[in-house]
């Protein structure tokens, strides 16, 4: 269920990177658990109408309908419903530190009969609208490389465990990442957006 789901993730301490296994800080394991933002993103918003550092009574002031699962992690709410994102059924988070939206996104919920090939499919259709907005870069983690460069054989080197396909972008206010892969032994597929300023503060506590 959904608060399985969350709790699980939340107790995720370190990921896989080419550089081998690396630990989670407090802000980016919560950015690793929160991932996708709206396709269709307004103008003055950062996140489904939300900007970052709006309050939780801001979000269910532009919800009202919606009955939220709470999590505490840390210092961090987080806050979550189901939804329907570009055809996918989809976790939808906001997190808060001291009541402030830092970090927002989606954990994309396939019907367990959907195999690789269509999790690809529906990562490289949202790649493409994506694009139309932001200026997306290739930041693919190849952790065996026997498959690298074969495009028929991606679905394959997926399901190994091989890569995690990854597309960011960042600007001033905005980051975001995409990504498709395993995570502890689940394929998962992953949109999220978070504050620029939040991770620029993260990345300083980090190099002191």
């Amino acid at each position: 269920n959904e608060r399985k789901l969350i709790e699980i993730l939340l107790r995720t301490d370190c990921i896989l990177t080419s550089q081998g296994i690396r630990k989670l800080g407090p802000m980016k394991k919560l950015l690793f658990i929160v991932f996708l933002a709206p396709l269709m993103l307004l103008a003055q918003a950062d996140f489904r109408g939300m900007s970052w550092g709006d309050s939780f009574e801001r979000l269910q002031e532009l919800n009202p309908t919606v009955s939220f699962i709470e999590e505490l992690h840390d210092e961090w709410l987080v806050y979550s419903y189901k939804d329907n994102v570009a055809g996918v059924d989809a976790y939808v988070l906001f997190s808060f530190s001291e009541n402030k939206l830092v970090s927002s996104g989606y954990i994309f919920d396939y019907s367990v009969f959907s195999d690789t090939k269509e999790k690809l499919r529906a990562f490289n259709r949202i790649n493409e609208r994506l694009e139309e907005k932001y200026d997306l870069k290739n930041d693919d983690d190849w952790l065996v490389s026997t498959w690298k460069g074969d495009d028929d054989a991606l679905d394959h080197a997926i399901d190994m465990g091989d890569v995690v396909l990854m597309r960011i972008s960042k600007n001033e206010r905005t980051s975001l990442a995409h990504s498709l892969g395993k995570i502890q032994g689940s394929l998962t597929h992953l949109l999220f957006y978070y504050s620029s300023l939040e991770v620029e503060k993260e990345q300083e506590y980090d190099d002191f």
